[in-house]
């Protein structure tokens, strides 16, 4: 379960990158490292965190969520292995200790602080990185799936999945037809500023996508 997690923190980095031309002031989205070993901090700009951090042994993800009452962050991961202990310091270290809800998974499986039902668990915002891109980002198993979170179009959402999954294998360079769609504002948002554009394809670099922003952007 491991990896599939990890992949799907890729996915959510870029589609809030691709979110993030055009709603900058809202996301906060940083990876760092690679499928190997690393970390992704998500902060939604509303006072809630996500947090994983990875390597061989397996990965630890916590959230905090504003609205619960918050937790020690290793209260949130029960049951969990000697051998994950300095990824949950990693991941509680990059929420600042804060934390309401917790996963981590390993070669033996997975396990979550909490069950995944209830509209008032914190749980529901990590629960898409267990389910698969198509599930987390176009279906109806999460409060509010991953496409309308980062306010972006059906095309964006796909092209941030590919984008991601290429990014994964080796560098990719972002070709003029992707251009096309990254920088096709959604309903309602203003065309994607130069600045917007150039801070966003640094956030995209460490995860494997090469932007060349266009020089008239």
């Amino acid at each position: 379960m491991r990896t599939p997690i990890i992949e799907q923190a890729r996915r959510h980095h870029v589609a809030h990158c691709i979110s993030s031309l055009y709603f900058a002031s809202v996301h906060d989205s940083t990876w760092r490292g690679d499928g190997r070993e690393g970390s992704y901090v998500f902060a939604n700009g509303q006072g809630d965190d996500v947090a994983l951090a990875w390597n061989a042994d397996g990965v630890v993800a916590l959230v905090f969520d504003h609205e619960l009452p918050r937790r020690e962050p290793l209260a949130c991961l029960a049951r969990l292995p000697a051998a994950l202990a300095p990824l949950a310091a990693a991941a509680a270290e990059l929420t600042g200790q804060l934390a309401t809800n917790g996963l981590w998974a390993d070669a033996a499986g997975l396990a979550a602080s909490d069950s995944w039902g209830g509209s008032c668990s914190g749980i529901d915002m990590l629960k898409g990185f267990c389910l698969a891109a198509p599930d987390a980002f176009f279906g109806k198993a999460l409060l509010q799936n991953w496409r309308e979170a980062a306010s972006i179009s059906e095309s964006q959402a796909h092209l941030a999945i590919r984008l991601a999954d290429a990014g994964a294998r080796a560098p990719y360079a972002v070709s003029p037809e992707d251009e096309v769609v990254l920088l096709g504002p959604p309903p309602d948002a203003a065309p994607a500023t130069a600045a917007a554009a150039t801070a966003v394809a640094e956030a995209l670099a460490p995860a494997g996508i090469l932007w060349a922003v266009p020089a008239a952007r």
